[in-house]
């Protein structure tokens, strides 16, 4: 029995000094390793710094492109704006050049129909002596002028004394004379004519009869009556005094049948009043 627990014993001593040597030998080969982990642990740390210096080269290039590719839009957001401004100052020199080329084309057909409207005057304008004097007081041109105006201005009266010279033709039985505008240009010619003169005595520097014949009025007989002062044209035809109803050879003229026509003037003068002409005519 001692010799089986000694043996017991060694063989325990034996497994325990072979498990301290394996733990010993174990560690050893421990050590040995670690320099090969570090060494491997380095090297993964230089390679993560590469890595990292790589990633920042990347990264730097990647700035650099993006900033050379923001260079490059802003250079050509620049050039584009001043495309867009070398394409407005082009439309404005279009529109400037248009409204240009408009305006010299409104200024040519307002010269020309400023241009038309000068001929158009021009030849509508009574025709001027070429001397350019004034014209003679006592021409049949000017008369004939003369007498249109004062139609235009006493028409109201010239027809009144129209009507008052039927009225008593009419009331005596006898046919209406029928109204000449071209004869009463002629007779208001004369009013004139006795209004400058201060004269109703039917004497002047024109006669009646030579401007009928000067402005082409045809006739075979035809006479005047005058009267100065009355204001109504009733007054000139039957008045009670002054009348040329109460002169025969006045009054014949207005009721004679050897009349178909007849013309009427009237004019102003301050010395004579209202001057009142009639010319019969067949």
């Amino acid at each position: 029995m001692k010799k089986k627990n000694i043996i017991l014993l060694c063989i325990a001593i034996i497994v325990v000094i072979i498990c301290v040597l394996a733990v010993f030998i174990g560690y050893g080969s421990k050590d040995k390793d670690d320099p090969d982990d570090d060494e491997v642990e380095v090297t993964e740390y230089k390679d993560s710094d590469d890595d990292e210096s790589v990633d920042d080269e990347s990264d730097k290039a990647t700035e650099e492109s993006g900033e050379a590719i923001e260079e490059n839009s802003s250079d050509e957001t620049e050039s584009d704006a001043d495309m867009e401004t070398e394409v407005i100052m082009d439309t404005d020199e279009t529109e400037g050049t248009q409204e240009t080329q408009e305006s010299s084309e409104t200024e040519k057909v307002e010269e020309e129909t400023t241009k038309e409207i000068e001929s158009e005057v021009a030849t509508t304008k009574p025709s001027e002596p070429e001397t350019q004097k004034p014209l003679d007081r006592f021409s049949y041109e000017y008369m004939l002028i003369d007498g249109k105006t004062l139609y235009t201005e006493y028409n109201v009266k010239i027809m009144q004394l129209y009507e008052s010279i039927n009225a008593e033709r009419r009331a005596a039985g006898k046919k209406e004379l029928i109204f000449d505008k071209n004869i009463s240009y002629v007779a208001c010619a004369m009013a004139s004519q006795a209004a400058y003169k201060a004269n109703v005595d039917g004497g002047g520097e024109v006669m009646y009869y030579d401007m009928m014949k000067n402005i082409g009025i045809s006739f075979t007989k035809t006479v005047e009556n005058l009267a100065a002062g009355q204001e109504t044209a009733k007054d000139v035809v039957s008045g009670v005094e002054g009348s040329w109803k109460t002169s025969k050879k006045h009054y014949n003229n207005v009721l004679s049948t050897d009349y178909t026509r007849v013309g009427v003037g009237v004019d102003y003068s301050e010395s004579l009043g209202y001057v009142w002409v009639a010319i019969f005519s067949n």
